[in-house]
C-alpha cells in the first residue's frame, strides 16, 4: 500500500486485540473517535521511512514504548512466573537446570534477571549519630525473595541470548547458581556450572561454599553434599565475613558467626555485627545477638554453616578464617 501510493513516511498503530491504524506522516487528519482510541492505547507503534530504493530486507530497530506517567517495571515478576511453571516439569531429587532463551523482544535486563532470581535490591546506609556526620557509601543487598527461595530442585538458571556478528550467530550464556541456603538444596560445583556458560561474579554461590563443606582445597561435589555428621568432630572456629576487601577499604562492616557451649550443656549460636577501621585496627558499634540454642553440637554446627552460607549469598564474600583472608 505504501509503495503503491508512493507514501514516503507513515506510522502504523496496533492495539490489542485487533485494532489497526495506518497514518501517513505528512498531512493533517480529522480522526474518528475509534482512531483516537487506537492512538491512545496502541501497544505497538511502527514508523516507516522510504529509503528511495528497493532492498532485499527491511532494517528495523525495536524500542520499548515509555508510558506517561512512568509505571513500575514488573519484568522480574513475569520471569518468576515463567520459571515456576518450568520448575514443575523437573524430576524430583535431581539437579535441575533451566535454560531460558532471551531475545530482544523479551525485554529482559540483567537487573530484572537478578531481581527475579535473588530478590529485590535494597540500598542501605550506615547509621549516623546526627546531621553533622557525613553519610557513608551506600551498600546494596538482596532481600532473598526471588525464585530460588522456593525451590530446592533448581541448581541454576541459564539465561541464553543469541546475537548476529559478521554474519555468524553467537550464543552467550550466563549462569545464575542458586543462593538457597537450606540443607536440602541441590547444588552444582564451579566446574559443573562453567559447563553451561559464564558464571561471572557468582562463583561464591557454587557447591564448594555450601554450608556443610569444610575443606576449601577440595572442589569435588561429593564432599560438598556429605552428611553434616562428618564435620562434627572438627573444631569449627569463628568465621568473620566482610562485604568489602579489608585490605582495600579503611572502614567497612563485618559479621562474625560462632557458637559456644553454655553451662547448662546446650549450645548457643551467636552473631556479632560491627564496623572495622583497618587503619586504626579497631572495631566500633559492635552488637551481639543470639541466633538460637541447640541441644546437640551437631545442630549448632549445621546452623552456623547455613548462616555463613546465607551471608555469602548476600555479598559477604571476604572471609577471615584463622586470620587468613580469602575471597569466598
Amino acid at each position: 500500500m505504501l509503495k503503491e501510493q508512493q507514501i514516503k513516511k507513515a506510522t502504523f498503530h496496533f492495539a490489542y486485540p485487533d485494532s489497526k491504524l495506518l497514518l501517513p506522516s505528512d498531512g493533517a487528519y480529522s480522526l474518528s473517535a475509534q482512531a483516537r482510541e487506537i492512538l491512545r492505547n496502541a501497544d505497538l507503534v511502527v514508523h516507516f521511512d522510504d529509503l528511495g530504493k528497493e532492498m532485499t530486507g527491511t532494517p528495523a530497530s525495536l524500542m520499548k514504548k515509555m508510558k506517561n506517567p512512568p509505571e513500575p517495571v514488573n519484568d522480574h515478576e513475569r520471569l518468576k512466573n515463567i520459571l515456576h511453571n518450568k520448575r514443575k516439569q523437573l524430576p524430583k531429587a535431581s539437579r535441575g537446570i533451566i535454560t531460558l532463551e532471551v531475545t530482544e523482544q523479551f525485554m529482559l535486563s540483567d537487573f530484572s534477571v537478578e531481581a527475579a532470581l535473588y530478590g529485590d535490591l535494597l540500598v542501605e546506609f550506615k547509621l549516623v549519630n546526627g546531621p553533622h556526620e557525613a553519610i557513608g557509601e551506600p551498600m546494596g543487598r538482596r532481600n532473598n525473595r526471588g525464585f530460588f527461595r522456593k525451590t530446592s530442585r533448581v541448581s541454576a538458571i541459564v539465561i541464553q541470548k543469541r546475537t548476529i556478528e559478521g554474519g555468524q550467530v553467537k550464543c552467550d550464556r550466563k549462569v545464575y547458581p542458586t543462593n538457597r541456603a537450606n540443607a536440602d538444596t541441590i547444588r552444582l560445583n564451579l566446574a559443573e556450572l562453567k559447563r553451561f556458560g559464564e558464571v561471572e561474579d557468582r562463583a561464591h554461590l557454587s557447591a564448594e561454599y555450601a554450608p556443610n563443606h569444610t575443606d576449601e582445597n577440595d572442589h569435588t561435589e561429593n564432599d560438598a553434599v556429605e552428611p553434616i555428621a562428618k564435620i562434627n568432630a572438627l573444631a569449627v572456629p569463628p568465621t568473620t565475613l566482610y562485604n568489602q576487601d579489608p585490605e582495600q577499604h579503611r572502614s567497612l562492616e563485618w559479621r562474625e558467626v560462632w557458637y559456644h557451649k553454655e553451662e547448662s550443656g546446650t549450645f548457643s549460636l551467636v552473631e556479632v555485627h560491627g564496623w572495622w577501621d583497618s587503619v586504626r585496627r579497631e572495631t566500633s558499634e559492635k552488637k551481639t545477638r543470639t541466633l538460637g540454642q541447640f541441644e546437640a553440637e551437631a545442630e549448632a554446627v549445621k546452623e552456623m554453616n547455613e548462616r555463613v552460607w546465607w551471608l555469602r549469598g548476600r555479598g559477604w564474600i571476604y572471609k577471615r578464617l584463622d586470620q587468613t583472608l580469602t575471597v569466598c
